[in-house]
């Protein structure tokens, strides 16, 4: 059977003939396919092997017309006997068949106005799905005037193409776009998939995975390509997986600039303050991202439809809400596996947490608890960790090994000061602290050597290196082999941001944290010492105090930090995370073989 079902309009038919293998509804593209359909050679047998779309919300009903023909004797009631029928002039036409049974006269038929304003199913969807009246080929309207016009002919009307997928075209849109090979089974334009694609059930492709992020802070991303690592690691060619910030990519100010109003308000932090916890209550954020998807909804649903993701996975607490929502009016929730990986260690914002999710990852039990206060059932989420690169749980080099290969002394203890991705913070003041307290002015001779990452912060860079030092100075840039200086050195000082931190506990690195961010990163400093894995403390010469304490009197506790933190530390946490994913795309079953396409209708939901 052609993969192209025209029909000739009549309501009268469409009661009396329900029930016949042949008829389809002009489906609502939001809708599924019925799970009985079958490979197109076993069409013709039973209505359990024919697509049937229930509920047709289509102004055009179960039957179409061609435009273009004044000839209104072939509309009579009498005449409309014949399902299906097609138009002579164009290829797509029905497999070879006995149509002798079928009494129609002429090619052509046509519909009155008054048999359609009888419809108020009809009426309804004219008025209730006016964007889904669109040729998906030219974005032409399907009609030219609504039918319940009492001015209304049959000039107006014209045959449509209705395929499988529920994608709707004029007939000669749809014929032009269509090789002469593929006149019998048309495949759709816009989704690329035939009936022929059906045959795919069971069979293996590649899934795609999509990842949604934003460079709202440098813990985003890394978790982001972290995860796709891992599945590049761990499934090789079964997934081709997407990192994309959809915000900047597809939508407008103010969301396409979210990073740099990030950097601006983290800046003044009593801003950031305020707005992290101003935006907490659930009907407060709600009422935000309700405006947001006002706007932009149909922004996110076409970066979706690019892709086709068969997996959608997000790493921020701003990319749960509005995808979930296209998804839900797509119909596609049981079809596409969205799942949420939180990148906040202990205090995180509750945009976090969607009931709607496949699976929740918490990094700690602390968030877990909170998810379940805010309406997600425990079999929802894992507590795994936080995802960090996968080259952090590889075996590495000894300490020793490491710092020959870098270049570093290797008989001295050695600190780690961060900077961060922007080489922000007391960076300076603190490296100066350091070169005085780690240098033994007794015995003259240094205790302990200092790295420095100053990330893309060149001027800082610069201004290290041309100092002058007592002891051993190595001042990097940004740097992408962090698992290497980590694991050459003995202690690190940082802020306290998550990523960090989770990689330093996997060295089992003690921490000095010396600042945080209020509201997400607040809660990881109590994270770090209250489990004896590190202290807090903004002075830079307090901070200096404490490694050097470290490197001579206090070693013992230096060791015992060392030891909290390989306890905390969760190497693993990627890999498990990827293969919960895993499982839940293999609980889909076949059907998810089958490619699938967005289509842009979002608008009607707001």
């Amino acid at each position: 059977m052609s993969n192209v079902i025209m029909f000739q309009r009549s309501f009268d038919q469409v009661e009396s003939n329900a029930s016949q293998a042949l008829l389809m509804d002009a489906p609502d593209s939001s809708l599924k396919r019925s799970p009985g359909h079958e490979s197109p050679h076993h069409q013709n047998h039973g209505s359990s092997r024919r697509i049937l779309l229930r509920h047709s919300r289509h102004p055009f009903g179960r039957h179409y017309s061609r435009r273009g023909s004044s000839n209104y004797s072939d509309a009579s009631p009498s005449n409309w006997k014949a399902l299906p029928v097609y138009d002579s002039n164009l290829s797509f036409k029905p497999e070879s068949k006995d149509l002798s049974a079928f009494q129609y006269r002429g090619s052509r038929i046509f519909q009155k106005p008054e048999r359609i304003r009888s419809s108020s199913l009809v009426e309804n969807s004219i008025w209730g799905d006016e964007r889904k009246l669109e040729c998906r080929i030219c974005q032409k309207s399907l009609r030219k005037h609504p039918f319940m016009f009492e001015n209304s002919s049959s000039t107006d009307l014209s045959v449509v193409a209705v395929l499988v997928c529920g994608h709707v075209y004029h007939a000669e849109c749809l014929e032009q776009k269509t090789r002469h090979e593929d006149s019998r089974d048309p495949p759709c334009p816009l989704c690329e998939i035939s009936l022929w694609d059906l045959n795919l059930i069971g069979a293996e492709r590649t899934k795609n995975v999509l990842i949604l992020m934003s460079d709202t802070g440098g813990g985003h991303r890394a978790s982001a390509e972290a995860i796709r690592e891992a599945f590049h690691l761990q499934y090789g060619d079964q997934y081709k997986v997407y990192v994309k910030d959809v915000w900047k990519e597809y939508t407008g100010w103010p969301l396409n600039d979210m990073e740099g109003q990030y950097k601006f308000m983290v800046k003044h932090v009593q801003l950031w303050n305020f707005t992290f916890h101003g935006t907490s209550p659930r009907w407060i954020h709600s009422t935000y991202l309700a405006a947001i998807a006002a706007f932009y909804a149909k922004e996110v649903e076409a970066g979706l439809m690019e892709y086709r993701p068969d997996i959608i996975i997000s790493v921020h607490p701003l990319m749960q809400h509005i995808p979930l929502r296209v998804l839900k009016w797509q119909g596609l929730q049981k079809k596409v596996v969205f799942v949420t990986v939180i990148t906040d260690l202990s205090t995180c914002h509750r945009t976090w947490f969607h009931p709607s999710v496949n699976r929740l990852y918490c990094p700690s039990e602390a968030v877990a608890k909170r998810a379940l206060l805010d309406g997600l059932d425990e079999s929802q989420t894992r507590v795994y960790g936080l995802p960090i690169r996968p080259s952090f749980c590889r075996a590495i080099l000894s300490k020793d090994d490491l710092r020959v290969e870098l270049e570093m002394d290797p008989l001295l203890p050695a600190v780690l000061l961060m900077g961060g991705g922007e080489g922000m913070g007391p960076v300076k003041k603190t490296a100066k602290a350091l070169g005085e307290s780690l240098f033994d002015k007794e015995r003259e001779r240094p205790i302990g050597q200092l790295v420095i990452i100053c990330g893309r912060n060149q001027d800082l860079v610069a201004t290290l290196q041309s100092s002058q030092w007592k002891i051993p100075v190595n001042v990097r840039g940004f740097e992408k082999q962090m698992q290497k200086w980590m694991g050459a050195c003995d202690c690190i000082i940082t802020k306290a941001g998550p990523g960090t931190i989770a990689e330093a506990l996997i060295r089992g690195l003690p921490i000095v944290l010396n600042d945080y961010i209020p509201g997400q990163e607040k809660g990881n400093v109590p994270y770090v010492v209250d489990n004896g894995a590190g202290v807090f403390t903004r002075k830079p010469k307090e901070t200096a105090r404490i490694v050097a304490e470290w490197f001579s009197t206090k070693r013992d506790e230096l060791e015992r930090m060392s030891e909290n933190a390989l306890r905390l530390a969760q190497p693993n946490a990627v890999f498990d995370i990827v293969r919960d994913i895993h499982e839940l795309a293999c609980q889909r079953g076949p059907m998810a073989n089958v490619p699938y396409m967005l289509t842009s209708s979002f608008s009607s939901l707001v």
